[in-house]
Formats: C-alpha cells, sequence, structure tokens
C-alpha cells in the first residue's frame, strides 16, 4: 500500500520529496501544480525528463506540459524527452512512437514519475470510466478528456508504464484537494470512477498532500 502523508507547511513537504528523489536519471512528470516537484529537486545533468501526459498542442501553446517542464528547467542541464505529441503527427502515432523512446534495458522506466491529481480523480490523462483504465499490454496511449476539458485529445502514459517506477510521488496541493485526497485514499473507493484511487495499492507510490 502506498504511503500517505498530510503536510501544513510546504518545507516539509519539499524536504520529504527531495530526499525521495535522490539524483534521479530518468524521470515521468506531469505538469499543472505537480511541475513544482522540479523547483525543489536536484536535476543531473544526465537526467532524461518524459512526460506522464500531454495535450495535443504544439509546445508553444499555454497549454502545454512541454511547454511548462521546458520553463521550469530553462536554466538546467537535463536530456529532453518531452515531445510526447509531436505536430503533424496523430495522436496514435505520437504514442507509438513516444513507447519507443521509453525503451530501457533497466526493469523500471523511471527511477521517480510524479503526478497530481484532478477533482475528478483523473491522474496523468487517465480519466473515469475511461477504456484506458484496463489496458495492460501499451506503455502509451491517446486519450480523451471529458467535454469540460479545453482541450480533449490527449496522450498519457498507462497504469502499467506508471508501475515500472521505482518511486511514484503523487502531490495534492492547497485546501481545496482536501475532499479529492480523502476520496483517492479510501479503499472503499471505485477505481473506475476515481482512477487515481489505484495509486493507493502500490508499494511504490508516496501520496502526499500539502493542505495550504
Amino acid at each position: 500500500m502506498a504511503e500517505i502523508k498530510t503536510f501544513t507547511k510546504p518545507d516539509q513537504l519539499w524536504t520529504l520529496v527531495e530526499s525521495l528523489s535522490s539524483w534521479p536519471e530518468r524521470l515521468a512528470m506531469s505538469g499543472g501544480s505537480a511541475a513544482n516537484y522540479l523547483d525543489h529537486i536536484f536535476v543531473p545533468d544526465t537526467a532524461e525528463i518524459f512526460l506522464a501526459d500531454e495535450r495535443c498542442v504544439p509546445s508553444n501553446h499555454p497549454d502545454s506540459n512541454a511547454g511548462l517542464i521546458r520553463k521550469k528547467l530553462k536554466e538546467k542541464n537535463y536530456v529532453d524527452r518531452l515531445d510526447f505529441y509531436k505536430p503533424g503527427m496523430s495522436a496514435a502515432e505520437c504514442a507509438a512512437e513516444y513507447e519507443l523512446e521509453l525503451k530501457t534495458e533497466d526493469d523500471y522506466l523511471f527511477d521517480v514519475a510524479v503526478l497530481g491529481v484532478g477533482p475528478d480523480g483523473h491522474t496523468a490523462s487517465l480519466f473515469p470510466d475511461s477504456s484506458a483504465l484496463q489496458v495492460t499490454d501499451s506503455l502509451c496511449l491517446e486519450a480523451e478528456a471529458p467535454a469540460l476539458f479545453a482541450v480533449k485529445e490527449r496522450l498519457t502514459l498507462t497504469f502499467e508504464a506508471l508501475k515500472k517506477s521505482k518511486k511514484v510521488i503523487v502531490l495534492l496541493q492547497g485546501r481545496g484537494k482536501k475532499e479529492i485526497f480523502k476520496t483517492i485514499t479510501d479503499p472503499k473507493t471505485d477505481k473506475q470512477k476515481f482512477p487515481a484511487r489505484e495509486l493507493l495499492d502500490w508499494d511504490n507510490a508516496y501520496i502526499f498532500w500539502l493542505n495550504a
């Protein structure tokens, strides 16, 4: 089962996150507030940075996760593996090509995967009631966000890919995350309705809520 912790002081959260992230060589990053992770850890020059998910927009688009991560890392050296979406290619083609880029001779894909959780319980671009939640034979998929999201066409790592991480750090930040934190850390929660609940069962997962 995942380790679950609540914090009221940001310094306490980020000190623990930093200790869990010693010298990561392969990182899978989410966008949104989860990208704040990069402000608090040491990124080696040799680190390969991948995306956990992406919106199908160019990297200069304000909704691009690749664009956000590159801004966070603009003064750092690293190995850029952030082109999950490639303009001119279909989402299915992008997913297939990115899966090849993930291949490694190690028995894991990432040292650390960093995830956030949306108010509907989605994580990466694994949304409630999506057929992607049951996929076990692919590492990357095209995905579709619900109608309320501005960019519906997505790319995402599957749970199968995310499981192949030494550590999965799940970051919920702000008092507004109280209810979804309670929901996804309740063993009785339906994983199909709240996909991030899946992470509670993983021994390599750390689910942290900053209640501040």
